[in-house]
Parts: structure tokens; sequence; C-alpha cells
């Protein structure tokens, strides 16, 4: 009973197969207003991470927490 190659890529075909027409069946202005809310996520996603690391690196170095949040702006 497990799963078998053939069960895991004839799901992974339909499920492709029923992206695939959901992106192919909308307007270039919706593509292009889900492509750009995704890249306007991942900025800030990417942003909030890398202020957070250097934020804690600061801390770690015993520098003042007043000093750090006006580097980590």
């Amino acid at each position: 009973m497990g799963l078998s190659m053939e069960k895991i890529t004839t799901f992974i075909a339909y499920w492709l197969a029923v992206g695939l027409a959901y992106f192919g069946a909308m307007s270039p202005e919706k593509l292009a207003l889900y492509v750009g809310s995704l890249c306007a996520i991942f900025t800030a996603a990417v942003n909030f991470w890398y202020r957070r690391k250097t934020f804690r690196y600061l801390t770690e170095m015993g520098i003042d927490k007043g000093v750090t949040r006006e580097l980590n702006r």
C-alpha cells in the first residue's frame, strides 16, 4: 500500500495542470499584481531578517541599545 513513484508523479502532474490552468486563465494585469505583491512581501521579509540579525549582532558586541537602535533604523 505505500506511495509508489507512479502515485507521486500523478499527484504532481495533476496539481501542476491545475496551477497552469489557473495562471493561464488570469489576465496579465492580475498576474503582474500577484507577482509584484509576492516580491514586495519577500523584500520586506528579507529586510526584517537582516535587521533582526544586525540588532542581535550589535547587542552581543555590548553596544548600548539606544545606539544599536539608531544604527539599525
